[in-house]
This record gives structure tokens, sequence and C-alpha cells, in this order.
């Protein structure tokens, strides 16, 4: 089974959309997870919560930050990057683990922008999906 981490600045918005996205899309042939590098609390992802609900009809209520120290990056098959600045903070990783997406951080804005990344993501993790098959 492969593995991916997606990991994002908080844990809070990017990686949790991604999370619960790449669950439903991968099912059980891929396994996932996701951390932040300044793991938030775990009520800062309502908006993410929210827009997974709505136009996914996805449930992550039960997601708990972490933080990429309690992780070893290494035991996953990819570790992709949210956005260029997430990956230049990454600790070392073996070569051609790391996938680095331009995934907008929507924190702080409304649930526009939230319906906008979560749709980015989508279609970030559809691609994964089929170059995984």
């Amino acid at each position: 089974m492969r593995r991916i981490l997606f990991v994002c600045h908080g844990n809070a918005c990017r990686s949790v959309m991604v999370e619960a996205i790449a669950r439903d899309k991968f099912g059980t042939t891929v396994e996932v997870a996701s951390v932040g590098l300044y793991p938030q609390q775990a009520g800062d992802s309502q908006m993410a919560l929210e827009t997974l609900s709505a136009y996914f009809n996805l449930d992550a209520s039960n997601h708990v930050p972490r933080s990429i120290t309690e992780v070893d990056g290494n035991t996953f098959d990819y570790v992709v990057a949210m956005d260029p600045k997430i990956a230049k903070q990454l600790p070392n990783l073996q070569d051609g683990k790391v996938i680095i997406w331009e995934i907008d951080d929507p924190w702080g804005d409304d649930a526009e922008e939230y319906l906008k990344c979560a749709k980015s993501i989508n279609k970030e993790v559809s691609k994964i999906a089929f170059t995984l098959r």
C-alpha cells in the first residue's frame, strides 16, 4: 500500500481538506495523513470542515492537528507540500519524495476562498489518483 503525507502550515485548512478528499478518492488503496509545520488548535479548522461537509459531503470533524515532528516523512512514499514555502521548510527527505503544489492558504478568508482552495485540492488529488493507477 502506498503512503502519502500532506503538509501545510497549521494542519487546519488545506491539509485537513486534502486528507479528507484523498481518503474519499483512494479508499483503502492508499494510506493518507496530514501534518502542519506549526499546528493550530483543533477548533481553527471550522471553515475547512464546513466546506468539506457542504460541497463534498465529507466529515472530517475528528481531525486533530498534528506536527510534522510527530511523523517520519521518509516512511511515506510521497510528501506533498501544499506550496513552495512549505517545501522549503520540510526536514531532510529522500530524493524524489517531495511533490510541491501551489495551493493558496485560505486561512482567515471567507467561504468562497475555502471552496476555491478545496476545488484546487480536489483537482490535484485527482491527478495523483490517475498517476497511481
